[in-house]
Order: C-alpha cells, then structure tokens, then sequence
C-alpha cells in the first residue's frame, strides 16, 4: 500500500487567508469613497495600488500552505460540508469589516502624517483636491501660510501615495502572522517554525523598499523614497490587529460553541 504524508505535512490553502488577501482591496475601496466625499488631494490610481499590494503579497500567500496543522486539530469536530463552508459570512465580516477597516484607518494615519508634517494639516485637506489640482495655482498655501507650486503639490501627492501603500504593506505584516492559525496562539503554534512565511514577510519588506527607493520610480509608477520615520507610522494598528487577533482566537478556545469565527 503506497505511503501517505500525514496531514500535517500536505500544504493546504487557508479560506482565512485567501480572503484576507482579497481585503486588502478594503482600504483601498475605503480610500477611494473617501476622497470622492471629503475631497482631499487624490493619491494616485486605486486600482494601480491593488495592483502592487496583490502583487506585494504572493510569496506570502504561498508561504502560508507550508504551515503545519494546529496541535488540537484531532480533537476538532469534521466540518460539515453542507453548513460549515469554508468561506462564510463570519468569516467576511471579520476580514473585510474588522481587519479591512482597521488596515484603512491605519493607512490613512500615514496619509495625513505625511500631508500634516509638509504643512497640510488634516481640517485644510478635506475639500483641498479642487484647488489642489489646478495646473495654473502655482501660490497655493498650507495651513502655515507656505506658498506650493503644482509641480511641487504633484510630488508631495506621490509621497502621500507611498505612504499609503508602506501602512498597508506594514500592517499585512501582521495580518500573515495572525493567519497561521484559525484557533490557537501564535505563542503555541510558534512564529518561526514556518521559514517560508519569514521568507514572505522579507519578500513584502523587500519589494516595498524598492517600489520607493529605486531611482526613476517617481517617474514611472509615482512612487517616492520615504523618510525612515514615516515606515513606523502604521505599527501601532499592526500590533492592535494581532492583539485584536490573539483575543479573539482566546475567546474562540473559551467558549467554542459561540457564534465567533
């Protein structure tokens, strides 16, 4: 009879994470609402940004069907196929509504970090984009009475740009983490048994380091170098959602009939 590997060791896509991958598209669809309503200057092309972030995130999308089975699976119930999909409304909620959100806000602490410490101050941004777009407004001032050509406006609009995709880039750091594991701690499953998420996590760093820093991507794809200052912004939301993350999972372990993910 031919051997068989043991669950642990066959790869296996995880819903939580393949639908994660898909929220990112939240912050961006969140920004785009945005500034269609509050009228701030634009930062680029949504759709290009989804582009990089999906492009950002396939090493690690495959590093996760190398992670190995949680320690208590053989005392879990089997799934009912019928009921128990693998892809259902708790688990969309709790993607798009609860991580997707928190990721946007996080995002947007970037964007308006970048815009306040170059003199826009978040109350004179909402409503800017009209004045902010105007090719022939070559005085337009901030909110300290600072005089911006369009050429410089466009290049601070990059930078913003930027900023907005490193905060995603960041707190997906976080969001790789907490998809190890759909019950367990990341304290009992271990952080670095799996080589090929680090490996991922590296990738995700990596490209969003090249994306600003390589020379004539401000001319190509509108990316700009970052102040080192401005890549830790978003680290406080990526600790939030794997605090946010561990909590849930305890309460899941707690009381494993409740109508939790």
């Amino acid at each position: 009879m031919p051997h068989r590997p043991s669950a642990s060791k066959e790869p296996s896509p995880d819903p939580h994470f393949e639908l994660s991958a898909t929220a990112r598209y939240k912050p961006n669809a969140i920004k785009w609402q945005a500034f269609v309503t509050a009228q701030p200057p634009m930062t680029g092309d949504p759709k290009e940004l989804m582009g990089f972030n999906i492009m950002d995130l396939q090493i690690p999308s495959i590093a996760l069907a190398y992670e190995k089975s949680e320690s208590d699976i053989m005392n879990r119930r089997p799934r009912n196929a019928r009921t128990d999909h693998l892809v259902n409304s708790k688990l969309a909620t709790y993607s798009y509504l609860q991580i997707g959100v928190t990721q946007a806000v996080g995002a947007f602490l970037g964007y308006f970090t970048v815009m306040a410490e170059e003199g826009w101050l978040p109350t004179t941004c909402i409503g800017l984009r009209q004045h902010w777009e105007q090719v022939d407004e070559q005085e337009l001032e901030d909110s300290y009475g600072q005089e911006w050509t369009f050429v410089q406006r466009q290049k601070q609009e990059f930078v913003c740009y930027t900023a907005f995709f490193i905060a995603i880039v960041i707190q997906q750091l976080a969001d790789l983490v907490i998809r190890k594991t759909r019950r367990n701690s990341l304290f009992t499953q271990g952080l670095f048994r799996n080589k090929v998420v680090l490996l991922g996590m590296l990738s995700q760093l990596v490209i969003a380091a090249f994306l600003s820093y390589c020379p004539g991507m401000d001319e190509g794809l509108h990316f700009m170098p970052l102040r080192v200052g401005w890549w830790f912004v978003a680290i406080s939301y990526a600790i939030f959602i794997w605090l946010y993350d561990e909590m849930r999972k305890f309460f899941i372990r707690r009381y494993p009939e409740s109508v939790g993910l």
